[in-house]
């Protein structure tokens, strides 16, 4: 499992957390992980552009763009302007809580990886997992953490986003702007004769 991030609180939370986890949930975790990182963009999801709160997200990781169920791996993305608002505690609950679903993950007991995401990401099964995951963490020694986790969200997370959230949309706007605009560069090549530009097709 590698962990692709420079943040400190981050990487301390990885390590408290590894530190309490039984060998075969650790050996479990790293069976469907192929990779930890953070970003720092806002996001929305649903139907509705909901801006997304969550700190971390256990996703799907595919070797190519042929989206083989067989071949789909784990990894965990972390959103560091969210991790930011968390304290050290929380944060460890937040951490706990998204190794848990990867450990649950791996005990499937039918299907492949991808199925088990499209399972828990359907409705009726979304709530239950999140429940059974923070009783896992629970189960490593971190409820504490994980009721830090959750009222903080509720406190601080759900309130700062509503208060934000036109600013929050703006930024995002500008992100997707310099997204396509980086996109119409890397697409753009130069000619060989006179150094004029082309788009590919």
């Amino acid at each position: 499992m590698k962990v692709l991030t420079r943040s400190r609180r981050v990487r301390s939370a990885l390590k408290s957390v590894l530190g309490r986890m039984t060998d075969v949930d650790r050996r479990a975790l790293e069976s469907v992980v192929v990779r930890v990182f953070c970003e720092t963009a806002w996001s929305v999801y649903g139907l509705a552009g909901s801006i997304n709160e969550s700190a971390g997200e256990l996703r799907p990781l595919y070797p190519d763009l042929n989206f083989n169920d067989l071949e789909c791996r784990g990894q965990i993305r972390f959103r560091l302007h969210l991790c930011r608002m968390y304290s050290d505690g929380a944060l460890r609950g937040v951490v706990a809580h998204e190794f848990a679903h990867a450990v649950r993950a791996s005990r499937r007991r039918k299907g492949t990886l991808a199925d088990w995401f499209k399972a828990v990401m359907a409705d009726r099964r979304y709530w239950h997992e999140e429940r059974q995951a923070d009783a896992l963490a629970a189960s490593w020694g971190f409820a504490r953490e994980i009721r830090s986790m959750r009222n903080e969200h509720r406190k601080v997370i759900g309130p700062f986003v509503l208060a934000h959230e036109p600013e929050i949309r703006r930024r995002m706007v500008r992100r997707w702007e310099w997204d396509e605009r980086r996109a119409a560069e890397i697409f753009s090549v130069s000619s060989s004769g006179d150094g004029t530009s082309v788009s590919l097709p």
